[in-house]
């Protein structure tokens, strides 16, 4: 799977939501929850608290990214805690807005929750080895 790791891949990039994404989240989220039979229904208000207003460092806090073309345009967003569980990062949500290739983003997705496990892990002292 060394390939999912292969920079050259794809152009798309991963940044923190902000408020002015909400709207985005929330059409894509709506698109989404059309595969599902029970889902989490969040309204713009929540969206927003989980955007900016948890504190920080709980087991519940969440972080909100946004998957962005090379261009800057919005492609989906995906949701993961901001704490390790033992040594996993657990991914909650990734959505891809209509048209957009699973294909060609997960590889995005799947570098940054390496390096983000990564760097989460060192700060706690873990190595390869560890795992």
């Amino acid at each position: 799977m060394s390939w999912l790791f292969h920079k050259s891949i794809t152009h798309n990039d991963l940044r923190p939501a902000t408020p002015a994404d909400v709207p985005f989240i929330q059409e894509v989220e709506a698109y989404a929850a059309r595969r599902y039979l029970v889902r989490c229904v969040r309204d713009a208000a929540l969206w927003r608290y989980e955007v900016e207003g948890r504190t920080s460092g709980g087991a519940e806090t969440m972080q909100v990214c946004v998957i962005a073309s090379a261009a800057g345009e919005p492609v989906g967003y995906l949701v993961h805690p901001e704490v390790l569980w033992g040594d996993a990062l657990s991914l909650w949500v990734y959505e891809l807005r209509p048209g957009a290739s699973w294909w060609k983003v997960t590889p995005c997705v799947m570098r940054y929750l390496k390096a983000k496990r990564d760097k989460m892990g060192h700060l706690l002292g873990l190595t390869c080895d560890d795992l």
